[in-house]
């Protein structure tokens, strides 16, 4: 009797370990790509806002350097069409400020769309 049950509790736990060796392959295939979604999503995650935070400085400089720019820009034009209400403009001073409301609104732009992605989420 004795003899018996162990032999039956040797012959279940043999069944538990075959069972386990051919459950825990599949499972682990099931339970993995979820797995390394999550860890991918989690590092991507973290290093955004490492990104983010290291970029901050450059940002700000790059944000200060184009308002001087549209600041020198507005300046430069207003003289030329101040100028152009006493007297005709050059053809030269004609192209430059074409081309400096051409800057502005290029340096405007730029400016604007970096305010808008740091706004962003």
């Amino acid at each position: 009797m004795a003899g018996e049950r162990k032999q039956i509790g040797i012959s279940v736990i043999a069944s538990l370990v075959a069972m386990a060796a051919v459950l825990l392959p599949a499972l682990w295939f099931l339970v993995k790509p979820a797995l390394a979604e999550s860890v991918a999503a989690e590092l991507t995650d973290v290093v955004v806002q490492t990104v983010q935070k290291q970029l901050a400085p450059v940002n700000a400089g790059f944000k200060a350097v184009l308002q001087q720019n549209i600041d020198r820009l507005r300046r430069e034009i207003a003289a030329l069409e101040n100028k152009a209400r006493a007297n005709p403009l050059t053809d030269q001073e004609a192209r430059d400020l074409i081309d400096k409301r051409i800057e502005l609104d290029g340096q405007q732009t730029a400016l604007n769309d970096i305010r808008k992605a740091e706004a962003s989420p």
